[in-house]
């Protein structure tokens, strides 16, 4: 862990450098399979992306690298929390979130109960925690927690390019039943699951909503919309 906590260490929500590179790419490829957009005429690359800073630079690194390739395109770029809306409407700051909103994807809402009990109904997670710890008493957070966060910290390890493979931690029991429990824990947050009183797929209605009312728009003006949000959107 010493090893890769200089790539992480008050890095959290920022765009790493694989995803700068990956957007770069996006950029060339898209320009590469499309040029019919681009080549007639001085095109317009329109792009908005949600105020979280990772998605704001995700924004920019596809932007500069469309301005490289057409320079002769013009570049609208916006980062609105008035967008959120359509973006990312999970979001706390977004118009359309309510308190209620918020209050169903904390702990507080019905998914917890059920997410724990898929966990623990299947692996004990005091011992990962034995591995790792003489004493797991002195880590200070309790077993679950500390697994479920150590499963998101393996997992991030493939957005550094690292040569450090946490997955060997775990047993392949342990990260099987994770990842099926964070996929329920989604479906229960955001859905068509009574856990969110339909509160969840309402809200990314909203943004395939956006992209049919806009669609005849875009088509005529031309160029390209690019709409950066988050990927449980």
């Amino acid at each position: 862990v010493s090893g890769i906590s200089p790539d992480m260490r008050h890095r959290t929500g920022e765009l790493t450098k694989l995803g700068y590179r990956q957007w770069k790419e996006a950029a060339e490829r898209v320009s590469r399979l499309y040029p019919e957009i681009f080549e007639d005429g001085r095109p317009v690359i329109r792009a908005e992306a949600s105020n979280v800073m990772r998605v704001a630079m995700s924004m920019a690194s596809f932007c500069s690298e469309m301005k490289g390739i057409w320079p002769e395109s013009r570049l609208d770029m916006y980062v609105s929390t008035a967008d959120l809306d359509h973006i990312n409407p999970y979001m706390k700051t977004s118009p359309l979130n309510t308190e209620l909103d918020q209050r169903i994807r904390s702990r507080e809402g019905a998914w917890y109960p059920i997410f724990k009990e898929i966990v623990n109904s299947r692996i004990d997670t005091g011992k990962l925690m034995k591995r790792l710890f003489l004493d797991p008493s002195e880590a200070g957070v309790d077993p679950f927690t500390f697994g479920l966060n150590f499963y998101y910290f393996a997992a991030d390890q493939n957005s550094l390019e690292h040569p450090v493979f946490l997955w060997d931690i775990f047993t392949q029991e342990e990260a099987q039943c994770w990842y099926e429990a964070d996929m329920a824990r989604l479906y229960m947050q955001k859905g068509r699951c009574e856990t969110n009183l339909g509160r969840g797929w309402g809200l990314a209605e909203r943004i395939f909503d956006h992209l049919v009312r806009k669609a005849d728009e875009e088509i005529s003006e031309g160029g390209i919309r690019a709409c950066f949000g988050h990927d449980v959107s």
